[in-house]
């Protein structure tokens, strides 16, 4: 079959690239002269950033995950005899925990250019504040809760005012929620 067409790859092999090699890479070859080692080092430098990058999406995907839990958890105050005042500490708790993560973020981001990553971690954080502005919300009788307030809260993490606001504007979203399970509920 002479007139087969090539995969992606350009390999007659299912365009998987490579052929046949089960998956295993070659060894790469070790450096040699003066070019050699210089691209070796960038070759480390760029595996530490990638590294490091991937650590911050993890932990933002964790940060955005436990942000919605929180969420959810503070929704449970307009369930028919629900116990607002453990719900609210409980909320607490969950709320000293996503601290911790947001530390830990901020630990993986030491040494290395902090706002180049700022896409890489925003989403979660933007979560975080939305449930962190809910809870504030509930806790404080309505009360909008300030950004110096949800850094002290996140233990000094540095918000930028641009996460800050789209975090708080989604807090529409969980208001208009809230309202229509107190509505339901028959409280309003």
């Amino acid at each position: 079959m002479a007139d087969r067409k090539r995969g992606r790859g350009g390999s007659d092999h299912g365009g998987r690239g490579g052929g046949g090699g089960g998956g295993f890479k070659k060894a790469a070859p070790e450096p040699t002269g003066p070019f050699g080692l210089i691209f070796q080092g960038y070759a480390t430098a760029l595996d530490a950033k990638a590294l490091t990058r991937d650590n911050v999406i993890k932990a933002n995907r964790d940060i955005g995950a436990d942000a919605k839990k929180l969420i959810f958890l503070l929704h449970r105050v307009s369930v028919p005899g629900a116990d607002r005042a453990a719900i609210l500490e409980e909320a607490e708790a969950a709320i000293g925990a996503l601290s911790a993560q947001c530390a830990s973020l901020l630990n993986e981001l030491a040494g290395v250019e902090y706002w180049r990553l700022h896409h890489s971690w925003t989403g979660g954080v933007q979560e975080l504040l939305e449930g962190l502005s809910f809870y504030w919300y509930l806790k404080e009788d309505g009360a909008l809760i300030t950004m110096e307030q949800a850094q002290a809260m996140l233990g000094g993490f540095p918000l930028t005012p641009e996460d800050f606001l789209l975090g708080v504007s989604d807090l529409t979203g969980e208001l208009m929620r809230h309202a229509t399970n107190l509505l339901n509920r028959g409280d309003v």
